[in-house]
């Protein structure tokens, strides 16, 4: 627990610009890189429970069309909804008097942006399991490399995460074969790495 806390103190504070934000996705960051460790000494020692820990890590070993068509009708009207507020959330950056002055509710916007994102993320974990850093690094790359606009930044992060999620998934499929590993556990090793240079990245453009 110690040793957790202090990778994650450390870890933020790699970022020159230390703050509250830093600090919360180091902590996800460090949480999910040890579950990771954890999950493939378990898998390596007992095979038995792979299944339980494969989706608690996610995989798409399972993959069918019908998973797809669930995603892809259930998940696509939260993504429509997201991108068409796009203005809305370039508009939530201002101070809250200057978002009310623009005619926003910024209460109500928020909350349907919680809920479109929450529907859209546990749809897609219903059918896949947990996929742990594609969520934090896609976003990064995005923002750093064309700006933070919305308008771009949310189908842009959305390609970049689908590269790297197939990409992953190849890996896991080949890297042991004919056994195929838990995507999430590819996920996590290589997105630890990207995550900790963006983290730093980052921090030298905001000091």
């Amino acid at each position: 627990g110690l040793l957790a806390v202090f990778l994650t103190y450390n870890l933020s504070n790699y970022s020159k610009n230390l703050n509250h934000l830093s600090l919360i996705l180091a902590g996800v960051a460090i949480t999910s890189i040890l579950g990771a460790c954890t999950t493939l000494i378990l898998i390596t020692q007992n095979p038995e429970i792979k299944p339980i820990l494969s989706w608690l890590l996610g995989g798409f070993s399972l993959a069918s069309w019908e998973h797809f068509n669930i995603v892809f009708f259930s998940g696509m009207p939260c993504v429509i909804l997201l991108f068409s507020q796009h203005n809305k959330i370039n508009i939530l950056n201002l101070d809250s008097k200057q978002v009310k002055s623009l005619g926003i509710n910024e209460r109500k916007t928020i909350t349907l942006l919680i809920i479109a994102s929450t529907l859209s993320s546990s749809i897609a974990v219903s059918q896949t399991g947990i996929i742990g850093f594609i969520g934090l690094v896609a976003p990064h790359i995005s923002r750093m490399t064309w700006g933070t606009n919305p308008k771009y930044l949310i189908p842009q992060a959305s390609l970049i995460g689908a590269i790297i999620l197939l990409s992953s998934d190849i890996i896991a499929k080949t890297i042991l074969s004919p056994t195929e590993i838990p995507v999430g556990l590819i996920t996590a090793f290589l997105g630890f790495p990207v995550f900790v240079h963006l983290l730093r990245k980052e921090g030298n453009i905001n000091g």
